[in-house]
């Protein structure tokens, strides 16, 4: 088992959702606020 998690944190994942990012642009609101925002409202 160790040698399994040793092989997955130390496989190179290549980055691909740039082009998400791309498409969707900056985001309008932070998680913190969006969190904050659903604590005011429960």
């Amino acid at each position: 088992m160790e040698h399994i998690i040793e092989a997955l944190n130390n496989y190179p994942e290549k980055f691909e959702a740039q082009s998400t990012w791309n498409e969707l642009g900056k985001p309008s609101i932070t998680l913190k606020d969006f969190a904050q925002g659903q604590a005011a409202h429960s």
